[in-house]
């Protein structure tokens, strides 16, 4: 005969299944409601990362903004030099040295430079030229 500590009574008839307590049925409903969250789930993600996206270009158009101010401001700051004069001492004819002239141009490249990434990220979406110029 059987000692009564190795039989084991049958559960009740209403009872659930083994290791489907209310603790299991919540996690099964918790899955469920997960696997049909996943296309919210799958949105969320993708609007993330093209926020991201969009957060990252903005701030690279407007860096690139600040490079262009900061090209004509120092391209407006180069002055020509008086070159004549006079008799009574009244400038009355100015130029540019070659190092104004050098800096002229470099000003006026960064600028066109500027302005074409600009044309082609806002205009083509391209924004390879900008993320170069933006730095």
């Amino acid at each position: 005969m059987a000692d009564d500590a190795t039989v084991q009574a049958e559960p009740p008839e209403d009872a659930p299944p083994p290791g489907k307590g209310p603790v299991g049925t919540i996690h099964e409903e918790i899955q469920k409601a997960i696997a049909e969250r996943n296309p919210e789930v799958r949105a969320a993600i993708v609007k993330e990362g093209a926020d991201e996206k969009l957060e990252e270009r903005k701030k690279m158009v407007r860096t690139a903004l600040g490079k262009a101010k900061e090209a004509r401001s120092a391209l407006q700051k180069i002055k020509p030099k008086p070159i004549a004069y006079d008799e009574n001492d009244k400038v009355i004819s100015e130029g540019f040295d070659k190092a104004q002239v050098d800096e002229r141009k470099k000003h006026k490249e960064t600028i066109a430079k500027i302005e074409a990434a600009l044309e082609d990220a806002l205009t083509k979406g391209d924004y390879t030229k900008l993320q170069k110029v933006a730095g």
